[in-house]
C-alpha cells in the first residue's frame, strides 16, 4: 500500500489512513504507476492502483521493515532494519484522465 494521507489525517480520531494498493499484475492501464521490484520494499515488479483509492485502519499497516532470527515467528524477536519512504507524482489531465507523467521519488530526511 502506498499511504497518501498527511500526518495530520493520519493522527486524528478516526484511526485511519488514506491509501493506494499495489499490485504486482502488470496491465497496460493508464493510472496504473509502474514501481520496479525492490523500491519502497516490493518484492516484484509491481503497480500502484492509483484508481482504487481506500480508507484502511492504521492496524492495517507495517510501517518497519525487518526480519526474523531463524525459527523465530514472535513479533517480540522482530529485528526492525529500517524503513524507506517515496513520493509518488502523478499528472493527470483533469479533461481526458489520462496519466501525462508519473515519477517516483526517494525521501532523504
Amino acid at each position: 500500500m502506498l499511504v497518501l494521507s498527511v500526518d495530520f489525517f493520519n493522527a486524528g480520531p478516526a484511526d485511519l489512513v488514506v491509501v493506494l494498493p499495489l499490485t504486482s499484475t502488470q496491465r497496460d492501464i493508464p493510472l496504473h504507476v509502474k514501481v520496479k521490484k525492490g523500491d519502497g520494499g516490493t518484492r516484484n515488479d509491481s503497480a500502484i492502483l492509483c484508481e482504487a483509492i481506500r480508507s484502511v485502519s492504521k492496524d492495517r499497516l507495517i510501517s518497519q521493515s525487518g526480519r526474523y532470527a531463524p525459527g523465530e515467528t514472535d513479533l517480540k524477536s522482530f529485528i526492525v532494519e529500517g524503513e524507506q519512504h517515496y513520493w509518488v507524482h502523478v499528472a493527470i489531465d483533469r479533461l481526458t484522465g489520462q496519466v501525462i507523467d508519473k515519477q517516483i521519488e526517494v525521501v532523504n530526511e
